[in-house]
């Protein structure tokens, strides 16, 4: 076992306000899933391209397991990691630093999971950084397109910067209300 994400990772409250308004899920459940997604999509793609190879270069019986099969496919002379990296970050604009915590004692994976990641990714932590930011990123733009006619309406002035947009839209009185009509 492996433990990765060890120190967790910070997200400011305008972050979570943004997830939750949207999302039945919570945030690690979100990011626990990303993880499985991650390796699921890494482990797949190396057997996709290595397995037949794997298989003709055996003598005897070979395991289904995909733990026994990364390992070894890993292990061939012919086999070379993708290094795949993560997109830019360059449209993600923070106002704060996080102070709530996400995974706090990080995830829990298999010895072949962690392989495949490190085989799989350039660096397997910046790409989850990099989902999870534009998980964010995209559900505040989702927000603000969502929650602005309620805006208009009220003939209420608006914050330009995106987090005091949440922020004062989460001290509404009626937000509840506003909040159940875009769950899913």
């Amino acid at each position: 076992m492996k433990t990765i994400l060890q120190d967790g990772y910070l997200i400011t409250a305008q972050d979570k306000k943004a997830f939750e308004h949207y999302c039945v899920e919570d945030f690690d459940a979100w990011i626990m899933n990303s993880i499985k997604g991650m390796i699921n999509k890494a482990v797949k793609n190396i057997k996709l391209k290595y397995l037949e190879e794997y298989i003709e270069s055996q003598t005897g019986e070979v395991s289904c397991e995909d733990r026994v099969l990364i390992t070894e496919i890993i292990k061939m002379p012919s086999f070379k990691p993708f290094k795949i990296g993560a997109p830019k970050n360059e449209f993600f604009s923070k106002k704060d630093k996080g102070s709530i915590p996400l995974i706090k004692n990080g995830i829990n994976i298999e010895d072949y999971e962690h392989d495949a990641l490190n085989n799989y990714y350039l660096d397997y932590t910046s790409y989850l950084i990099w989902l999870i930011e534009n998980k964010i990123h995209h559900r505040k733009k989702a927000f603000r397109r969502d929650v602005l006619p309620n805006f208009k309406q009220k003939n209420k002035s608006f914050p330009a910067h995106i987090d005091d947009f949440i922020e004062n839209v989460c001290n509404w009185e009626d937000y509840s209300k506003i909040k159940t009509l875009y769950k899913f």
